[in-house]
């Protein structure tokens, strides 16, 4: 039985609540190290999976609107513990090329590229 691995690069994720002028300064550092800028997650205080937003949703914003007011609708995500197999099949189901991983209690933990499983 085959569990998935995570992907081995670093995991951007903004705390839900903060600026798009705050976050791009951070985008800006990051860019500086070659972080990779996609996907890019949101968390609550907790680090629990908020969501995910993408970097032409930030440019586009005004500086003080809050990232929360952009995040995408729908965030699907799997549990670490999920085989697979089935993240395959979700992959597949959900047509996207990425899912983000996270605990029992949706804490953000990595994340998982099409392919990758």
């Amino acid at each position: 039985m085959a569990y998935i691995r995570m992907e081995k690069q670093p995991l951007i994720a903004f705390f839900e609540n903060i600026t798009v002028n705050d976050a791009m300064l951070l985008i800006h550092e990051y860019a500086k190290l070659d972080y990779p800028l996609y996907p890019l997650f949101l968390t609550d205080r907790q680090g629990r999976l908020a969501g995910m937003i993408t970097l032409n949703s930030i440019l586009a914003a005004a500086d003080v609107m809050r990232l929360y007011e952009l995040k995408e609708e729908e965030c699907i995500a799997v549990y670490a513990h999920t085989k697979e197999a089935d993240a395959e099949k979700l992959f597949q189901a959900a047509s996207v090329n990425f899912l983000p991983v996270v605990t029992e209690e949706r804490h953000l933990i990595g994340v998982i590229h099409q392919g990758s499983c």
